[in-house]
């Protein structure tokens, strides 16, 4: 508010002054004699004068700390317990909003929580449970493949033993049959005065040549057992080898595509391995995905983080110790949100804003002491400082 102060500016406190007069030649009226050059002086006493300077100017008090009290929510005043001119501590309650429609709000988006809470975690749940199977389907399906990979090497094997006997059988065959046309030569060599020398080297070549060249010989020696248990013995150790050979041909035939299904086999692992990678890699991602992203209720929580600060502010409590100076609402009002509801200011210490006309502003500076007085105070008197001027352009 404004009010008109007479300011005293201190400018000093005492003054001694002292006048000097000089004596001239001359004559005067006085019975007095001169003699010439002579000075008199006059001397006036020490005294002490006032020299404060006082300016009337009109200026606003206002309090060194004041707090405007806004509203933060958009609600009815169901209690206001200040009055203007009330002093209030730190911590008072200074009016109560109706939280009533707060409440509800508070109520129904906790139970809105609570319910996504719940299904987010039956849903992780599931998504978990999901990766486990993937995890342990691959576990099975591997197995299954690794098991067709082992069969078939086992097949293979199998049948490639099979096929080795079978060559064993022939070279063992083919010595002993080697062994026999040889006995069977000596036989006949012992038996008959014919010259076998062109024919000695048939006894050393191998199985097919021996018998290619086995009807060159006369059969007249089959009568002696000997030589006929040694021919059937050729012939059996033939049928033999023939036997192998086919058998093992056979063998043979089998063993490309046994080699074929092992690496059939091993393909298929493969692709089982990779088929299976990915569902589980798909399934992590699911839950990791949902882990990491924000909560599905995050914004329900954030709205309700913020009822729940506006319930705190439906009762409006005093930040600082002071008195209530203006009050801008009344109870029953609904003002809106930021609206100011009262101005709460310390009046243990004050302070002045004065405007000082132009001839008088050279006159003060900053830190003098002043004593102002007022129609409102009479003649009690207020000490002061001057603690800030200010020289600006006004229009006034």
């Amino acid at each position: 508010m404004k009010k008109c102060f007479k300011i005293a500016i201190i400018v000093g406190a005492m003054l001694l002054s002292m006048l000097n007069m000089t004596a001239c030649n001359g004559s005067s009226n006085n019975d007095a004699s001169y003699t010439e050059g002579t000075y008199f002086e006059n001397v006036m006493p020490y005294q002490a004068q006032d020299l404060s300077d006082f300016i009337s100017v009109s200026g606003t008090v206002e309090s060194e700390s004041s707090m405007n009290v806004t509203s933060s929510v958009n609600a009815k005043i169901t209690k206001l317990n200040v009055a203007i001119g009330d002093y209030v501590n730190e911590g008072d309650v200074l009016c109560v909003f109706d939280n009533s429609d707060i409440k509800q709000q508070i109520t129904d988006l906790e139970t809105s929580i609570k319910n996504a809470s719940a299904l987010d975690e039956n849903t992780k749940k599931l998504n978990r449970k999901a990766l486990e199977n993937a995890k342990e389907d691959q576990k099975i399906q591997l197995k299954s493949a690794k098991e067709s990979i082992d069969s078939a090497k086992d097949d293979y094997n199998k049948t490639y033993k099979k096929y080795s006997d079978c060559i064993n059988n022939i070279n063992s065959c083919v010595l002993e049959y080697n062994d026999v046309c040889n006995q069977i030569a000596e036989y006949e060599s012992s038996m008959s005065d014919m010259d076998y020398s062109d024919n000695q080297d048939f006894y050393d070549d191998s199985y097919d040549d021996s018998m290619d060249n086995f009807d060159n010989y006369d059969d007249t020696s089959s009568q002696d057992d000997t030589y006929s248990s040694l021919i059937a013995k050729r012939e059996e150790l033939s049928a033999k080898i023939e036997s192998y050979k086919t058998e093992a041909s056979s063998y043979e035939d089998q063993l490309d595509p046994l080699q074929k299904a092992i690496d059939s086999a091993n393909d298929n692992y493969d692709s089982v391995k990779r088929s299976t990678n990915q569902a589980i890699e798909t399934a992590q991602n699911t839950v990791d995905i949902q882990d990491y992203q924000n909560d599905s209720s995050s914004n329900t929580a954030t709205q309700l983080k913020n009822l729940k600060t506006q319930l705190e502010e439906c009762t409006v409590k005093a930040e600082k110790s002071g008195t209530v100076t203006s009050l801008s609402v009344a109870e029953g009002d609904t003002p809106t949100e930021g609206a100011l509801l009262m101005t709460i200011e310390n009046n243990s210490q004050l302070k002045i804003t004065a405007n000082i006309d132009e001839k008088d502003i050279l006159k003060v500076k900053e830190g003098m002491n002043v004593v102002i007085t007022s129609e409102a105070t009479g003649d009690t008197e207020i000490k002061g400082k001057v603690s800030k001027v200010i020289t600006i352009v006004s229009s006034n």
